[in-house]
């Protein structure tokens, strides 16, 4: 990605340049060297369109926020004017807060089952595995194979036999900056 944004940035008389998720396949200090990059770009005025579904990139790299739904703009608003919540409400067409009596996730998955979650960036699909292997915080009961498992203890997760492999595997499942 890198090398075909300095190729367009090459060019002379540049003046809009079209991102469409270009952090998508990045890690994390990637995409924040892209975001810096582009920041740049903008004071040296570049126009940028910056087009992604990680709603706090958007917060903060854009000036402009602009919500398309169906193929129309639903939302044009600045971007220091507004946030993810917002965001996320505009792009579904309703407000994605649950009230605390339809907070409720109940899966029953059994042996030799695939279950899939899926879902937008920034809407909670990932706050299930990360809050069951005691990751993120969570309320709620865990029950596996028969026993409950109690949550915000990763400990104890791995104890019963659970395995997770997050989206950000670099992140999460590696150690990176540690010695052999």
């Amino acid at each position: 990605r890198f090398t075909e944004i300095a190729r367009e940035l090459s060019k002379e008389h540049l003046k809009l340049l079209i991102l469409d998720e270009p952090t998508a396949v990045l890690t994390e200090k990637e995409a924040a060297a892209l975001l810096d990059s582009i920041r740049s770009m903008s004071a040296r005025g570049i126009a940028v369109i910056f087009i992604t579904h990680r709603l706090q990139e958007i917060l903060d790299v854009c000036d402009k926020v602009i919500v398309m739904r169906d193929g129309h703009v639903v939302k044009d608003t600045p971007a220091k004017e507004t946030n993810v919540s917002d965001i996320t409400r505009w792009m579904v067409g309703r407000s994605a807060e649950l009230s605390a009596a339809q907070d409720v996730v109940d899966l029953d998955i059994r042996e030799g089952e695939i279950l899939g979650i899926g879902g937008l960036a920034g809407q909670g699909k990932l706050g299930i595995p990360n809050g069951v292997m005691g990751l993120y915080e969570a309320g709620g009961t865990v029950e596996f194979d028969g026993k409950p498992i109690p949550l915000n203890a990763p400990r104890r997760c791995l104890d019963a036999q659970l395995a997770f492999v997050s989206e950000d595997r670099r992140g999460v499942g590696l150690l990176l900056d540690e010695s052999l």
